[in-house]
């Protein structure tokens, strides 16, 4: 599960003047669980999408409405990750 972005990648995107990548990752759980101290042979699948400017308010509400935006990217290439092989 996704928990809530911070605001914290909208301040970091507006103070650097940078761009933010939005990645998906699905499957290094189950490659590395928790404990484990070596990697499993599993499928890890991982989605990039395109770069997101902050070009909001500089406020706490323009920097969450900007995490909230990298979020719904990351949610929507979550979903669109093939579905793990059997």
């Amino acid at each position: 599960t996704m928990h809530r972005f911070q605001r914290g990648i909208g301040l970091l995107a507006r103070r650097g003047h940078a761009p933010v990548v939005p990645v998906a990752i699905d499957g290094s759980l189950r490659a590395w669980p928790r404990g484990a101290r070596w990697l499993r042979r599993s499928d890890v699948r991982i989605a990039l999408g395109a770069p997101i400017p902050h070009d909001g308010a500089p406020t706490r509400e323009g920097d969450q409405a900007f995490a909230d935006r990298v979020a719904d990217a990351v949610a929507a290439l979550r979903r669109s990750l093939p579905p793990p092989r059997p």
